[in-house]
């Protein structure tokens, strides 16, 4: 029996992903590396209201496009 290249066929991530730095980009590094797909989840803008983060978060359309990008 012949073992699978990735040893599960989804995994699911999620997160504001705000200035996606290299901690972000490792997480989804090592979820395409495990998962044969890869779901993200992105925090809307009311629940990033609701978090009260100390600082200003980009919008969802601008974290969106850097996650795409």
């Amino acid at each position: 029996m012949t073992m699978p290249d990735k040893p599960f066929k989804l995994v699911g991530v999620a997160g504001t992903f705000d200035m996606l730095h290299k901690g972000h980009k490792a997480l989804l590094r090592k979820a395409y590396e495990v998962g044969e797909k890869v779901v993200i989840g992105l925090t809307t803008d009311e629940f990033v209201a609701e978090m009260g983060k100390p600082h200003r978060v980009a919008p969802y359309k601008e974290r969106l496009e850097e996650l795409l990008a």
